[in-house]
This record gives C-alpha cells, structure tokens and sequence, in this order.
C-alpha cells in the first residue's frame, strides 16, 4: 500500500473500476484491450472484464 486510499475493489486513489471506465484514458485503455482481445490475446479479456463490469451494472441498475 502506497498511503493512497483504496475503493471497496481495491484500485488505488478510491477511484472504482466504473470511474476508470468513464475517463478518457480509461476508455483508451478499455479501446485497447478490445483491440487486444480481438487479435487474440486472452489475457485482455481478463484485464477488461472487471473494468468493464461495474459501469455495466451501473447502467442496468438505473434502467431497472
């Protein structure tokens, strides 16, 4: 631990992985490891899953 403070997932700063998503160089990163994912690389899809995730529920969940 760096003295940062940490959200309830445990990414650094106490910023979530849905917060991450919605920044622009989270969406880089989320356009990234599509592209990677796509050309194969399985271990994209395990980086992308969880950031992906909590911005999917938090859209269903408003639509609900």
């Amino acid at each position: 631990m760096n003295g940062e403070p940490e959200s309830a997932n445990g990414n650094p700063g106490g910023v979530s992985n849905a917060e991450n998503v919605r920044d622009s160089a989270g969406a880089r990163q989320v356009t990234q490891l599509l592209a990677d994912w796509s050309q194969g690389n399985d271990a994209a899809l395990q980086k992308l899953t969880p950031l992906v995730y909590e911005e999917l529920r938090r859209l269903a969940h408003r639509y609900m």
